[in-house]
C-alpha cells in the first residue's frame, strides 16, 4: 500500500486525485465515484475541459467496476460529447470503450465490438505520451470480448497485436520495465488459455513455456489467468500452485464477498475436481454457493436502495414541480387581473368620454330647440320673438332677398345655423371666427 500511494503522489496528482485513487485501490469504489463526482462538478473543472474530461473518465471506469449502469451510461454520454466536440482523440477513445463494453454485455455485440475497434484506433493514433499501457489494456478488451462472442481468430489476432504493442522495442525483454514484464505474462496466460481452447497443443505449450522465461520481481495477482491452460492440459499441482498464491492476494482484499472471489473458488473447485479429490471440491462448491446467496441479496439489497432513492427523488421532483405550478398559475392569475383592470378602465374611460360627448350634444340639441321654439335669447337679440320667428318661418332661397334683417336679426340665424349644423355634422366643431362674422355680418 506504502508503495502505491508513493507512486500516486510521483503522478503530481492533486489531492482528491490521490484521495480517490486510494479508496479505489483500496476498492471501496462508491467513495472513490463521490471524491470524482465532486472533482467533476468543481468550479474548476467546468472552466477546463481537459480537467472534466479527466474526471468523467475516471468517474465512469468506477461505475463501471461497480456495475452500476444506471450511472454509467450519462457519465459516458457527456464525456463522448465532451472529447467529440473538441477533438480529443485519447478521451474519445477511453469514451468508446466504455461504451462498446457495455453495448456487448447488454446484448448489442456488434456495436460493441465496432466501437472498442474503434477505441483501440483512437488510442493508436492519439499525440498522448505513454499510452502504451492503455492502449494493451484495451486490446485485451477487445480480446475478450471476440473470445466471448465466438470468434477466437479474431480474439487471436488482438493478442499477436498485443503482443506487438508491449515488445515493439525490438523483441527484446531485456530494457523491459517490469510493468512490461507483467503486462507480457499477463497477456501469454490468456493466449496460452485460448489456444488449448481452439485445441492447438503444441503453441499453446510454446507460448507457456516463453512465459516461464520472463521472471518478474513480487507477485502479480493476474497470475491465476494461466489456470484455465494448466487446467486444460491436466498440469492440477501446477494449478493449485498459482491458486494457492491468489488465495493469499484474495484475503488481503477490504471485502472479501465479490465476484472476483466467486470466480476463484469455482475455478479452484474444478481443479481440485479434475484433480480427483472430491471431498474437497465439494466443500469448495459449497463455499461458492454461499458466496453466491450472498451476492444475491446484496444485489438485491442494492437494488432495492436504489429504488428507494429513486422514489425520494421522484417525490421530491413532483413536490417542485407541484411548487413550480402553483407559482406558475399565480403569476398568470396576477397577469390576468391587471389585463383585466386595464380593460375595465379602458372600457369605462371610453364610456366617459361617450357619456359626456352625449350630455353635449343633449345640451345642444335643447340650445336648437330652444332657439327654433323661440324659447333661446342670444346676446343683443330683439324682444319680439314672434316676429322673428315669423321672418326665419317664411325665408326661403327664392324670396330670401325681399328680407331685410337688423343686426339681431343677422346674430340669431347664425346662432341657429351653427347649432343645426353641431347637432347634424359630427365632426363639426365651435366656429373660432364666430365673432369675427358677427362683427362682419353687423
Amino acid at each position: 500500500d506504502m508503495a502505491a500511494h508513493l507512486f500516486l503522489i510521483k503522478q503530481n496528482l492533486s489531492v482528491d486525485e490521490l484521495e480517490a485513487a486510494i479508496h479505489y485501490n483500496h476498492m471501496e469504489f462508491a467513495q472513490a465515484a463521490e471524491i470524482y463526482q465532486r472533482m467533476a462538478d468543481s468550479k474548476e473543472a467546468t472552466e477546463d475541459n481537459e480537467k472534466r474530461m479527466k474526471a468523467l473518465n475516471h468517474l465512469s471506469d468506477t461505475y463501471d467496476v461497480m456495475g452500476n449502469r444506471n450511472k454509467l451510461m450519462p457519465v459516458i454520454e457527456e464525456l463522448l460529447d465532451l472529447s467529440t466536440r473538441y477533438k480529443n482523440n485519447y478521451y474519445q477513445s477511453l469514451a468508446k470503450m466504455m461504451l462498446g463494453k457495455s453495448l456487448f454485455y447488454e446484448g448489442d455485440q456488434e456495436k460493441g465490438i465496432a466501437n472498442v475497434c474503434e477505441a483501440v484506433d483512437l488510442m493508436a493514433s492519439t499525440n498522448y505520451p505513454n499510452t502504451n499501457h492503455l492502449l494493451h489494456s484495451q486490446l485485451n478488451v477487445l480480446a475478450t470480448l471476440y473470445t466471448d462472442s465466438g470468434q477466437p481468430e479474431k480474439a487471436l489476432q488482438a493478442m499477436n497485436r498485443n503482443e506487438r504493442v508491449l515488445t515493439e522495442g525490438g523483441g527484446n525483454l531485456g530494457p523491459l520495465e517490469q510493468a512490461q514484464r507483467r503486462n507480457l505474462r499477463f497477456l501469454l496466460a490468456r493466449k496460452a488459455s485460448l489456444l488449448v481452447k481452439m485445441n492447438h497443443t503444441r503453441e499453446a505449450d510454446s507460448v507457456y513455456e516463453y512465459r516461464k522465461q520472463i521472471t518478474v520481481d513480487g507477485d502479480d495477482p493476474r497470475e491465476y489467468f494461466i489456470v484455465d491452460y494448466l487446467r486444460n492440459r491436466g498440469r492440477w499441482d501446477e494449478a493449485l500452485e498459482v491458486y494457492g498464491k491468489q488465495r493469499v492476494s484474495m484475503g488481503n482484499m477490504p471485502d472479501t464477498l465479490n465476484n472476483m472471489m466467486l470466480n476463484f473458488k469455482w475455478g479452484l473447485a474444478e481443479t481440485y475436481y479434475g484433480k480427483g479429490d472430491y471431498r474437497q471440491a465439494a466443500d469448495i462448491y459449497a463455499q461458492a454457493l454461499v458466496i453466491t446467496d450472498t451476492l444475491k441479496a446484496r444485489t438485491a439489497r442494492n437494488n432495492a436502495q436504489e429504488l428507494e432513492a429513486a422514489y425520494h427523488s421522484a417525490e421530491k421532483e413532483r413536490q417542485l414541480n407541484w411548487q413550480r405550478m402553483w407559482i406558475y398559475n399565480l403569476i398568470a392569475a396576477v397577469i390576468f387581473f391587471i389585463i383585466l383592470m386595464a380593460v375595465i378602465f379602458h372600457f369605462l374611460n371610453s364610456l366617459a368620454v361617450k357619456n359626456h360627448a352625449m350630455k353635449r350634444v343633449i345640451a345642444e340639441m335643447r340650445t336648437y330647440q330652444e332657439a327654433t321654439m323661440g324659447t333661446a335669447r342670444v346676446p343683443g337679440e330683439s324682444e319680439d320673438k314672434d316676429s322673428d320667428r315669423s321672418i326665419f318661418l317664411r325665408m326661403n332661397l327664392r324670396n330670401m332677398h325681399c328680407f331685410r334683417l337688423n343686426r339681431q336679426q343677422r346674430g340669431r340665424i347664425l346662432h341657429l345655423l351653427t347649432a343645426y349644423y353641431k347637432l347634424h355634422v359630427p365632426e363639426f366643431r365651435d366656429l373660432r371666427s364666430l365673432e369675427v362674422l358677427r362683427e362682419v355680418l353687423s
